[in-house]
């Protein structure tokens, strides 16, 4: 698990106040996968610039705290942002130990890419907590009128999915733990 740099005050569980929000600003949040030779472990977060307030950064992943339970939490903007197309080059530099960068979160913007046009400048119809049976939430599900945004626990932190994006299986992990579920956030 990676550290984001944020305060915990406002480091939160609850993610009830982001539905009906729109999306001004799309963000891949990504730590650096130095040596990882499997995509599927890959830390990978979505952060939020809602139209209400653009000036801050809302970051969905699992809490660092107990390494399952989803989390929401403001940042300031990225000072350094990477664009999309150089994602995939620089994971694979990161996984095959090329990359001499400083290790620190990386923020990819994807808000103009059409991967993800469902989602940018979207509103947000419904959270959802993923969960198991007699378990607390491992991630959360985020719907669109068109997509969705799938946020779960791994070993190293978090991983996401959209309906376009990112289809590594991790819901299989869980589903050997027991039946999945989803519970709306109220």
């Amino acid at each position: 698990m990676h550290q984001h740099l944020h305060g915990l005050p406002e480091y939160d569980t609850r993610f009830e106040g982001i539905m009906g929000l729109e999306i001004a600003r799309l963000f891949l949040v990504v730590y650096p996968p130095f040596g990882e030779p499997d995509w599927a472990q890959l830390d990978i977060s979505f952060g939020f610039v809602f139209r209400i307030n653009p000036e801050r950064l809302i970051v969905i992943a699992t809490d660092e705290r107990d390494h399952w339970s989803p989390c929401i939490f403001p940042e300031p903007l990225p000072g350094k942002i990477f664009d999309w197309n150089e994602y995939k080059p620089r994971m694979l530099s990161w996984m095959e130990s090329k990359m001499q960068d400083q290790f620190g979160f990386e923020y990819f913007e994807i808000t103009s890419d059409p991967l993800f046009a469902n989602i940018s400048g979207q509103t947000i119809k419904k959270v959802e907590y993923v969960k198991l049976k007699g378990r607390e939430p491992f991630g959360v599900k985020i719907s669109f009128d068109n997509d969705f945004i799938l946020s779960t626990a791994i070993a190293d932190g978090n991983t996401v999915e959209t309906r376009e994006f990112n289809h590594q299986g991790n819901l299989a992990h869980f589903e050997r733990l027991g039946i999945i579920y989803y519970e709306p956030v109220i």
